[in-house]
């Protein structure tokens, strides 16, 4: 008995003893913490210790300042080109076809031959034809020859009747003959030129001054006539000679302010070739390749030594535009925020601040803008570290290959 109240008694000391120490340990989670070893104040959440490395005394500790490369402006002159690659074709190239079926008499043009415009290419077997203008002619020198017998009548007639030997009616009818005799003469007048017109058609002229081509009809050969018969040969206009080229849509409005007229520099892209000449744009299209996106365009260029061959690869340069004085900066540098495009420019107190600029033209991987002045050092690398209004820690300029200088 004496040993189970013992047990019990025991029992209930160790809970009082456990429940007492839980309640000194709560209290002791209320109070401030000792200081630490070297007196200082613990820290409150959220706060570095104070005096820490990199932190300020008695304040939170900040980022340090970005670390960039600068660009320093300067105003140029510069012109701005479009270039492209195309390729040498002729503003004319004529298929010289015959107006009439006949046999070929014979062939005056050779093949490689330089012709002018005019000049006599082919005569055709015109000898029925000529026959028919000899009848022609014969006809309306026989029409003027009762013409002028009518008119002799009519003359005496009026003496006679002035003499009252005939009649006013008798002098009437031969007046009435002299006038359909002369529309007599008129028609076949018009009939002779019918037929020289028709004669003239057996002889092919060059329509244009150029290069003769490929000839493949010999004399004796029956020509054929109609757009749909082969052309007898082909003549290409060799001076001035066309440059077909395309530049993107982006180039659009450079294209247009540049306009019909503007420099064209173009140079064969073979080796050896001729030097470089200048031309003039003489053609815009009217709409965009939707597939492609490029906008065709044609140039014309002097050619009098035929350096430029039709289908020769060249490459062209078109001067659209001179900006005079303005800034050529690295398209690194531009930002886009809001639809607006700005750069971080950096004062002497080496803070950065945002300044919006207008791009005039992109000339390769650069731009040259509007809105900046000469010695302003803007932000090139490390930009995107970079917040409005923050000190910057400039490294050196920035590294460009191919910078504007």
């Amino acid at each position: 008995m004496n040993t189970r109240l013992t047990a019990s008694a025991i029992a209930a000391l160790l809970l009082v003893v456990a429940a007492h120490a839980g309640a000194q340990e709560a209290k002791s989670g209320d109070q401030p913490k000792a200081p630490a070893a070297n007196g200082a104040a613990p820290a409150k959440p959220g706060e570095g210790a104070k005096g820490g490395a990199g932190g300020p005394p008695g304040g939170a500790r900040s980022a340090p300042p970005a670390a960039v490369s600068v660009f320093t402006v300067k105003l140029t002159d510069i012109n701005q080109n479009l270039s492209a690659t195309g390729s040498a074709a002729p503003v004319q190239s004529v298929g010289v076809r015959s107006q009439i079926t006949a046999l070929l008499a014979n062939v005056h043009a050779r093949e490689g031959q330089m012709v002018k415009k005019g000049q006599l290419l082919f005569e055709l077997d015109s000898r029925s034809e000529r026959a028919n203008l000899a009848k022609a002619q014969a006809n309306l020198a026989r029409s003027q020859s009762n013409l002028q017998e009518l008119e002799r009548q009519l003359t005496r007639s009026r003496s006679l009747q002035d003499q009252s030997f005939v009649s006013a009616s008798a002098t009437d009818n031969i007046g009435a003959q002299v006038a359909a005799q002369k529309q007599q003469v008129s028609a076949d007048r018009a009939a002779l030129q019918a037929q020289e017109l028709q004669v003239s058609l057996y002889n092919i002229y060059a329509p244009i001054a150029g290069r003769v081509g490929r000839i493949d009809v010999v004399a004796g050969s029956l020509v054929a006539s109609g757009v749909s018969a082969a052309p007898l040969l082909t003549i290409t206009q060799m001076d001035p000679m066309g440059v077909d080229f395309s530049l993107p849509q982006t180039n659009v409005a450079t294209i247009r302010a540049a306009g019909v007229g503007a420099t064209v520099r173009i140079s064969p892209s073979t080796l050896n070739a001729a030097p470089p000449s200048n031309g003039k744009l003489s053609f815009i299209d009217s709409s965009i390749n939707a597939s492609t996106g490029m906008l065709a365009l044609r140039a014309q260029v002097p050619n009098p030594k035929q350096d430029l061959w039709p289908g020769t690869a060249v490459r062209i340069e078109l001067q659209a535009r001179s900006l005079p004085q303005v800034a050529v900066v690295p398209q690194a540098a531009v930002m886009l925020k809001n639809d607006k495009r700005f750069v971080y420019v950096v004062g002497e107190d080496k803070k950065a601040k945002p300044q919006n600029v207008d791009i005039l033209a992109v000339i390769g991987e650069r731009v040259a803008v509007k809105g900046l002045s000469a010695g302003q050092n803007i932000v090139v690398d490390g930009r995107q570290n970079v917040r409005p209004g923050a000190t910057v820690r400039v490294i050196g300029p920035a590294l460009l290959s191919g910078a504007h200088e």
